[in-house]
């Protein structure tokens, strides 16, 4: 089973190295991986830092978008580039935590999509003004649309490539030539 971890990046080249390593230390076999890092032009150097340990690591791919930048977009490139049979997408600054990858590939075996929250039991988040930020947002989410879904920002989830691909909303543009 091969894995593609969407690594979307802005200003992360303090965080982005260590990141992948942490990565590459929690995908087990029977798991194969590569790592895309979807970098916005960050002018910290972010790309230039991934593109640099790409050159002696094959599973490290950096890919820079220097136009129409956003965090979706960004996902989509990724997933538009991915090989893997299954995406996984993770934020870099180390709010979602790489140790619960193994948990994540172990479920998602059984599942087409697997969502990680920082507002489920076991769900932490260390810088407390974003923590509450986030929580309100939610809150506001759910009062608008009236839904039960806790965390509406889940940007940390793995799921079956092919059942990724048959959502409407990106079927054209992931379809495979």
């Amino acid at each position: 089973m091969r894995l593609s971890v969407i690594l979307p990046t802005y200003n992360e080249a303090k965080n982005i190295l260590r990141l992948v390593s942490e990565i590459k230390t929690h995908v087990i076999a029977p798991w194969t991986y590569e790592i895309l890092a979807v970098d916005d032009n960050s002018p910290d150097g972010t790309y230039a830092a991934v593109q640099s340990a790409a050159r002696d690591d094959t599973s490290l791919k950096a890919i820079l978008r220097e136009s129409d930048h956003g965090l979706a977009k960004s996902i989509r490139a990724g997933l538009e580039a991915a090989t893997g049979d299954y995406p996984l997408v993770m934020d870099t600054d180390f709010t979602h935590r790489p140790d619960e990858i193994p948990f994540m590939l172990h479920v998602v075996r059984g599942a087409d999509l697997v969502s990680g929250s920082r507002f489920c039991p076991g769900g932490v988040m260390d810088d407390t003004g974003h923590y509450v930020a986030s929580f309100v947002y939610n809150l506001f989410i759910r009062l608008i649309i009236r839904t039960q879904v806790q965390d509406n920002l889940g940007g940390f989830w793995v799921g079956r490539a092919d059942a990724i691909r048959k959502l409407p909303f990106v079927a054209l543009a992931l379809k495979r030539k």
